[in-house]
């Protein structure tokens, strides 16, 4: 008895560990296949090429110093706005996926009675969803590019992204309406992983493109800080939230945060890349 009792607790405290590394191993994968989009992309897209030697910068001019050079680029990335609002999105998407994280298999567990191995199993469809958001969201948005070689190619990513996030407050809704049958809760939580990670893989590599090389990384890094923002205040807002108004308050603030954070990368609709941009100057 005291064995089937170590055995019965150990196993409802399973799910927390399971999740946990989940999770973070997902996170891990997803950093992986973003540093490589990013560095296979990068070096077509982030830096203006030079047709003749004539419009290559001459070897004999002055090397600026590094302070110069440190100024001039925040100066450059400050003045960005299409940066900014990748940042706004950056920092809802993490936001809303952090939400969710966080409260879906409660919510299975709350409302439908489902035990907390079986709801953690409902959820775990979110990374494999997202496998498929990151490959599906480069491949779009390349294919955009080389099928509209005059348009902005950052807007085209942009609205990539866009479509995305209207995509994950559709997959909130299903997840909120869906029959508790554990496998449409588990394809309504793959339907948000895709939804999600998406924009995730989009966001610092589409920034990548729209500043000079030497500005890359720092661009990168700055678009970052909004990502780890949102995930570090998702938490108190949305237990409030649970608290005061129950699910009917949690999912139509997911839903109406969604549309918030395609709204604002929409300034960006036809931004050029960097290399666009030297080039028609």
């Amino acid at each position: 008895m005291a064995y089937a009792e170590s055995l019965k607790v150990g196993m409802e405290r399973w799910p927390d560990k399971t999740r946990f590394w989940r999770r973070h191993m997902g996170t891990l994968w997803h950093g992986a296949v973003q540093q490589e989009i990013i560095s296979a992309t990068s070096r077509d897209w982030a830096a203006p090429r030079f047709d003749s030697a004539d419009e290559a910068p001459s070897s004999s001019a002055e090397p600026a110093t590094v302070e110069d050079s440190s100024e001039k680029v925040w100066a450059s990335l400050l003045q960005n706005r299409f940066l900014w609002c990748m940042a706004a999105m950056h920092f809802f998407i993490y936001f809303i996926r952090q939400g969710v994280l966080n409260w879906a298999h409660f919510y299975i567990m709350d409302e439908f009675g489902v035990p907390a191995l079986e709801a953690t199993a409902r959820v775990s469809g979110f990374e494999l969803g997202g496998l498929l958001g990151c490959i599906v969201s480069g491949q779009v948005s390349d294919w955009l590019i080389s099928r509209y070689p005059k348009r902005g190619a950052a807007g085209l990513r942009a609205q990539v992204m866009i479509a995305y996030s209207l995509f994950a407050a559709a997959a909130v809704f299903c997840l909120w309406v869906v029959p508790p049958l554990a496998v449409l809760q588990w394809l309504a939580m793959a339907a948000f992983g895709f939804a999600i990670y998406g924009p995730q893989t989009l966001i610092t590599m589409t920034g990548v493109e729209t500043v000079p090389r030497k500005a890359a990384a720092t661009a990168g890094g700055l678009l970052a800080y909004p990502a780890q923002l949102g995930s570090m205040c998702a938490g108190l807002p949305f237990a409030l939230l649970v608290q005061e108004y129950g699910w009917g308050g949690f999912f139509p603030s997911l839903i109406i945060l969604s549309m918030v954070s395609a709204v604002v990368i929409i300034p960006g609709w036809n931004t050029p890349s960097y290399r666009q941009a030297h080039l028609a100057a």
